[in-house]
C-alpha cells in the first residue's frame, strides 16, 4: 500500500503585490498573490487562498478567501482578492495563506507569507554612500524622500582613529 503524497503549495513575500503600488490615504487597495504548486507530480484541488490585513499594531482581520479549482503540478496562478481594502495613513501587513481541500501539504512552512507596506508615511531616501577625506565639505541630498517636510542627518560611523564631530 502506497499513500498518495500531498501537493506542495507555496506563496512567498515577493509574490504578494498590491495596487496602487504607493497607496495614499483613502485609496482602495487591491491585493494579488502568485500561488504555486511546486510538486512535480501532484495537482491540488479547491485551493483556498485567504487574504488578511492588519495595521502593524493590530491583529489580522480576514478580508476574503478565494478558491482555485485546480492547480496543476508545477503550475502557478495569480489570485486577486475580490474585495479592496481602504487604507488610511499608517503601516500595514497583508497575509496570504494557502491550503488545498485535503488539508495536507508536503511542506507547510511555505503556505503563508506576509508583506508590509506604508500609506503616506515618510520614506527617507538619502542617496548613495559618500566617501570623503577629513575636512571635505559633503552635501547630502534628501530630495527623493517622500512625505518628509524636513531632514536630519546623523553620522553613524567614522574611520578608526577619527572622532565623530558633535553637531
Amino acid at each position: 500500500f502506497s499513500a498518495t503524497p500531498p501537493p506542495d503549495l507555496r506563496v512567498v513575500t515577493e509574490d504578494i503585490s498590491f495596487e496602487p503600488g504607493t497607496p495614499s490615504s483613502g485609496d482602495a487597495v487591491k491585493f494579488r498573490a502568485m500561488i504555486r504548486n511546486v510538486s512535480g507530480q501532484i495537482p491540488a484541488s479547491n485551493v483556498a487562498v485567504m487574504f488578511e490585513v492588519a495595521s502593524v499594531d493590530g491583529d489580522f482581520a480576514h478580508l476574503t478567501t478565494m478558491t482555485i479549482p485546480l492547480l496543476t503540478s508545477g503550475g502557478s496562478v495569480a489570485v486577486d482578492a475580490d474585495i479592496p481594502y481602504t487604507v488610511v495613513r499608517g503601516i500595514y501587513k497583508v497575509k496570504v495563506s494557502v491550503m488545498d481541500e485535503s488539508g495536507r501539504d508536503a511542506l507547510s512552512s511555505d503556505n503563508m507569507a506576509e508583506r508590509t507596506f506604508g500609506v503616506d508615511v515618510p520614506v527617507a531616501v538619502t542617496g548613495g554612500n559618500i566617501t570623503c577625506i577629513a575636512g571635505d565639505t559633503v552635501t547630502l541630498d534628501g530630495s527623493a524622500s517622500t512625505s518628509c517636510t524636513q531632514h536630519q542627518w546623523t553620522l553613524v560611523e567614522a574611520p578608526l582613529g577619527n572622532e565623530v564631530p558633535a553637531y
